[in-house]
């Protein structure tokens, strides 16, 4: 026992000696050290807290072990590691922060009583049975362990002579003088439970500090929605107006997807989202590798979904070449069709005026196309292999990202090349703006770069820019970047995490 109530002391010792790291919850195994984050009470010092890991990965790395609720717990360490559990598994299971708010209260209420009462032994027993613990603490599992580690035993014995044997739980012997220290615990944890509502419990949780002692802000995300009904791998996603999603895949066709949302209840849960199949666009010869959205203009004005698709080239001869689609985003009836590219179409996007569509491809070009005549405007070469990003910038300006490792900056006007970003050391896969005007690449070298740009043009040398910073943490290809509306930064890779940056930091 004293061996394995040490040991949420030994997991903190190695994430403090191993470092930190983010964590995918469904495949990286228990012996690596990570620093996770998951749905903690805040604290003022020490290492940082394992307990975000979910219990059942605890038990799939240790499968005959308990590490909360030991008997006897180890003050101030075993409380916070109780409520942490307790936090966790009530999102698992679907509980309010409220309930959990009110078992803490309850706890809280009973060793207050205890140290009042210090002669009192009626106050040092609770029956189990009894309709407050039962409603309160009994409801939600790993409450009972919060009590057990501020000095509670469980017993099994009776209430008095000629009575059954029932459930108790009973102050240990000795353990009076922690119980101040286990208050202040739960103080810090009621405290941070009042500070999240029903609408921000699963989207974004206030939580614990590292280095200096500052509290700093972690978030905890959970799964809103699924969206199923492509045969195929999606390859692309996109808005497509208010409430609205389009999605690309390799099954040959596009999906439009509309915003359904349900109410919260009296219960204090948080509104959700779903989103309904609305519609199938169906027309594409081969894979969908792309898509993107248009917005309304006087001669479509319910906004254009654009698609790109692979193209189909057997022993040499080009069977289904790739090809440009505009749909009606209302209707989904297709509307024009542009050709021009030789290889899959790998990205679409679309000026910051809506006058220009540009499209991306494997044959190493970008094109621009004027998106009232439909007519290929400029035929932009450079890249030394396939392009894969695209970024729209303000100004008649465009970014390309490559599998030549480079970013190019284009004058979309004259059609010409007027810079080049270097530092990736592979595929550039994704581009994006943030906020201050800075932009933000990602690709194959696992690498999120920061870039300052010169627009200008004017520039003596060949760059552009300069690489700001560097941020790693994927540990595969990183496919995509978005930007969320409080400016944090959003990527997605093949390590099958996502992870949400801020200021330079996973959060």
């Amino acid at each position: 026992v004293k061996m394995l109530t040490s040991l949420p002391r030994i997991f903190k010792l190695t994430v403090l000696v191993c470092g930190f790291c983010s964590i995918d919850a469904g495949r990286m195994p228990l012996g690596n050290a990570a620093k996770v984050t998951g749905l903690r009470s805040p604290r003022l010092t020490g290492a940082p807290s394992m307990t975000g890991m979910r219990s059942d990965m605890l038990r799939a790395g240790l499968p005959s072990l308990r590490i909360v609720g030991l008997r006897g717990g180890e003050g101030e360490l075993a409380v916070e590691e109780a409520v942490n559990n307790l936090r966790s598994k009530s999102l698992d299971l679907g509980k309010t922060n409220e309930e959990v708010v009110q078992a803490l209260k309850l706890m809280q209420t009973y060793i207050e009583n205890i140290i009042k009462n210090p002669a009192e032994t009626k106050f040092q027993k609770i029956r189990a049975g009894n309709k407050a613990f039962t409603s309160k603490i009994a409801s939600l599992e790993g409450a009972a362990e919060v009590l057990m580690a501020c000095g509670f035993e469980s017993k099994m014995e009776s209430a008095g002579e000629g009575k059954e044997e029932e459930l108790f739980y009973s102050l240990m012997e000795g353990k009076q003088s922690s119980l101040p220290e286990a208050v202040k615990q739960l103080n810090e944890a009621l405290k941070f439970g009042e500070d999240v509502t029903a609408d921000t419990l699963g989207h974004m949780v206030t939580t614990g500090p590292e280095g200096d002692g500052e509290q700093q802000i972690e978030e905890f995300w959970r799964l809103s929605c699924t969206l199923q009904g492509h045969e195929g791998d999606v390859r692309g996603i996109s808005v497509v107006g208010d409430g609205k999603l389009v999605t690309a895949s390799r099954d040959k066709s596009l999906k439009l997807w509309v915003e359904s949302k349900e109410e919260g209840g009296e219960d204090g849960k948080a509104a959700s989202y779903t989103y309904k199949d609305s519609k199938q666009l169906t027309g594409h010869e081969y894979h969908v590798a792309s898509c993107s959205y248009l917005g309304p203009s006087d001669e479509n004005p319910n906004g254009l979904i654009l698609s790109g698709s692979y193209d189909y080239t057997s022993s040499g001869q080009v069977k289904v070449p790739a090809v440009v689609n505009m749909w009606d985003a209302e209707t989904g009836d297709l509307r024009h069709s542009l050709t021009g590219h030789t290889a899959t179409v790998s990205s679409i996007a679309c000026s910051t005026d809506g006058k220009e569509i540009f499209s991306a491809s494997w044959d190493k070009t970008v094109r621009v196309w004027d998106s009232k005549t439909k007519e290929c405007k400029h035929v932009l070469k450079g890249h030394s292999q396939a392009v894969w990003a695209l970024l729209p910038l303000p100004g008649n300006k465009l970014l390309s990202g490559s599998a030549d490792r480079t970013i190019r900056l284009w004058d979309t006007v004259e059609g010409k090349c007027i810079g080049t970003l270097t530092g990736h050391s592979d595929c550039v896969r994704a581009l994006v703006m943030l906020p201050d005007g800075k932009v933000a690449s990602a690709g194959n070298d696992c690498m999120i770069k920061i870039w300052s740009l010169d627009l200008s043009g004017n520039s003596l040398e060949q760059t552009c820019g300069f690489c700001l910073g560097t941020f790693a943490g994927h540990e595969n290809f990183i496919y995509d970047l978005a930007v969320l509306p409080n400016g944090d930064l959003v990527s997605a890779g093949e390590d099958r995490t996502i992870r949400v940056w801020r200021e330079g930091r996973q959060v």
